[in-house]
């Protein structure tokens, strides 16, 4: 499908652009080349369910194309296909958090009103999401050093302290070990990375539309634009 190279296949398309058309527009002749079998194992992986949605229903409808489809993935089920423990629900996550929150306030009603628990579990939700998208365990913020910095910081740093040492107790002992679900996705791209460095596939995978803004998906993003067979659009 692809002609063989010592660089990483990394190819763009103009902003702007009807992205799943112009993508098309340099798959179709590549895919028609192949046999049907081998058309078959192409996988074509793109960042939300509705840029799956559109490249099959474009695929469908492509007089163009003919024969199998290849297949089409989303980056998020990348964690359902491992054997990882289940993802927590964002609601359940949330009310977990405010719990913890709400007993944090009980014990230290100066730190922020009780009415607010909602808000303060909300945020740092976000603030686990973010520090999976960067790849960072949340332990490191556990260690930062606060005593010279405001006094504002000082009391942000209690609330961190939650995500640090009671959350992933509250997690192990109420949910079964769940994992966030960004923490699953990110924990199940590496995995796939290392199958990749030990066994590179051979049939085509091509990562479309993503913009590696996650260090996971980025790490990923690289090692597939290097395979014998990959790269990315």
């Amino acid at each position: 499908m692809f002609d063989a190279q010592d660089t990483a296949r990394i190819y763009q398309l103009p902003p702007g652009c009807d992205f799943t058309a112009r993508f098309m527009d340099g798959l179709t002749p590549r895919l028609n080349a192949l046999t049907p079998i081998a058309r078959a194992r192409v996988r074509i992986i793109v960042n939300t369910r509705r840029a799956e949605r559109l490249l099959m229903e474009r695929m469908v409808r492509d007089a163009r194309f003919d024969g199998l489809l290849p297949q089409i993935e989303v980056l998020g089920d990348l964690a359902d296909a491992s054997d990882l423990p289940p993802a927590v629900s964002d609601t359940r996550r949330m009310f977990w958090l405010a719990r913890l929150v709400d007993r944090l306030l009980l014990a230290k009603p100066g730190l922020a009103p009780r009415s607010a628990r909602f808000d303060l579990a909300r945020a740092l939700g976000r603030l686990l999401d973010e520090l999976q998208e960067a790849d960072v365990d949340p332990q490191q913020l556990g260690a930062l050093d606060v005593a010279g910095l405001a006094e504002h910081w000082q009391m942000s740093i209690q609330f961190v302290d939650l995500l640090v040492v009671a959350w992933p107790d509250v997690r192990m002992q109420e949910e079964g070990g769940a994992l966030d679900p960004l923490e699953r996705s990110r924990i199940a791209e590496k995995q796939l990375l290392a199958q990749w460095v030990e066994n590179p596939p051979v049939h085509p995978i091509i990562i479309a539309g993503s913009t590696g803004s996650r260090a996971g998906t980025h790490a990923l993003m690289r090692a597939v634009a290097r395979l014998p067979q990959g790269a990315i659009v």
